[in-house]
């Protein structure tokens, strides 16, 4: 008998639905940020948060660096 435990499998659909969602995240702070658009420092601080958050359920998953290496991916894409 094994001592080492095994990860649960994960559900490739569901990881690429939550990268999907830190894509969109990133979006809609870039549309806060571009210069038609006046939001309040509440309003781009709260969609940081949600951006956060997304990176952190996502490294649940694949891990605390692949998580944050698709959230600056994200991020740069968003901003560019």
């Amino acid at each position: 008998m094994s001592t080492q435990q095994q990860q649960p499998q994960e559900n490739p659909s569901m990881i690429a639905q939550m990268r999907a969602a830190l894509d969109l995240d990133c979006q809609a702070l870039a549309n806060l940020k571009a210069p038609s658009f006046a939001a309040s420092h509440t309003v781009i601080n709260n969609k940081y948060q949600v951006i956060e958050q997304s990176r952190s359920t996502l490294a649940q998953h694949i891990g605390e660096e692949a998580a944050t290496n698709a959230m600056v991916d994200a991020y740069n894409k968003a901003m560019s």
